[in-house]
């Protein structure tokens, strides 16, 4: 990330931009699997306890 730094001091921002949306697409990847894997558990939770009432 130093050298994004500086060549945004040189007044290039573009690098810096880059590496910002690599680590926002990164992130938001991150949060849909970590979503999609949340859910595929407390499914499975609620499915066992509910054969565990049956």
């Amino acid at each position: 990330m130093s050298k994004e730094l500086i060549e945004l001091s040189k007044g290039n921002g573009a690098p810096l931009l880059i590496l910002l949306r690599k680590i926002s697409n990164k992130a938001d990847e991150n949060a849909k699997q970590y979503a999609l894997q949340k859910s595929e558990t407390v499914t499975r939770d609620m499915y066992i306890t509910f054969l565990k009432k049956s």
